[in-house]
């Protein structure tokens, strides 16, 4: 059975299936598995990676893995899905980090900080990965309910674990390229028209989008939201100062090295910048 394919051999025998089923919304084959212990984020990942090459061509199949009886706790439901999310959707985690979830009268609750992070929320589809997990890996039929609270100090996720599988060379990359097809880039908003420089000179060269950006790209004009910043001081007391950009295609991490006091001044002003 090609299933059986895609797990090694001490995961095959702790998995056993429960249910196979096509998803008609998604148009995707999805099937069940009990199990008495809960994967970790490396086990899934290489297993999603054996499905993708096992059905490659095919219609598209999903695993889940019936953890009801393992994650009896509501604060373990939304760990999880934590873990989740900042494995899949790594350019997700500025507004996670500033986000409050709460499970209460059958709604799984998600506030974040600000409407960006709200609109972030949306603009990802973040909401039906959230409701096939609280229905598929935990059987819960939870209405979600995304709102703003502006008072949130933000969610400590220092502990959480996050996998990112990196290439080993850019041979392999390469390969991986031409075996998986390009995947269709996310529609994003109109951001708003750039003002004065407060950094260097203006720019006029035509910007491309993060989730282009690899590990063999050199010079790139990027636009976006500045969603985080930080400064720190350096040894020789020049201001290392970091920043978050998001396009919402995805999201980078910037630096800059600033010599001269002001760097607070710099960094309240690159706060509002676009």
């Amino acid at each position: 059975m090609l299933v059986s394919r895609c797990f090694d051999a001490n995961t095959l025998n702790e998995v056993n299936i429960e249910e196979i089923f096509l998803h008609k919304e998604s148009q995707s084959y999805y099937v069940i598995f009990s199990i008495e212990r809960v994967l970790t984020l490396e086990e899934e990942y290489a297993i999603n990676t054996r499905k993708e090459n096992v059905f490659y061509g095919m219609p598209k199949v999903k695993f889940f893995y019936d953890y009801s009886s393992l994650y009896d706790k509501n604060y373990m439901i939304i760990e999880y899905i934590n873990n989740i999310l900042l494995f899949e959707y790594s350019a997700f985690r500025p507004f996670l980090e500033e986000s409050h979830s709460y499970i209460d009268a059958g709604r799984y609750h998600i506030d974040f900080k600000n409407e960006l992070g709200k609109e972030m929320f949306s603009t990802m589809k973040l909401g039906p990965r959230i409701e096939e997990i609280l229905s598929f890996n935990f059987k819960k039929n939870y209405t979600l309910a995304v709102g703003v609270d502006k008072s949130l100090k933000g969610l400590d996720v220092s502990n959480i674990t996050i996998f990112e599988p990196i290439a080993a060379n850019k041979k392999s990359r390469k390969e991986e390229k031409k075996v998986n097809p390009k995947p269709k880039k996310k529609t994003k908003p109109k951001i708003s028209q750039a003002g004065k420089a407060i950094y260097g000179s203006t720019i006029r060269r035509k910007p491309i989008d993060i989730c282009d950006i690899s590990d063999e790209t050199n010079r790139v004009i990027i636009e976006g939201q500045v969603v985080d910043t930080d400064h720190k001081t350096c040894r020789n007391g020049s201001k290392l100062i970091l920043f978050s950009v998001t396009d919402y295609t995805s999201t980078i991490l910037c630096k800059i090295f600033w010599a001269k006091i002001n760097s607070e001044n710099f960094t309240v002003n690159l706060k509002t910048a676009k």
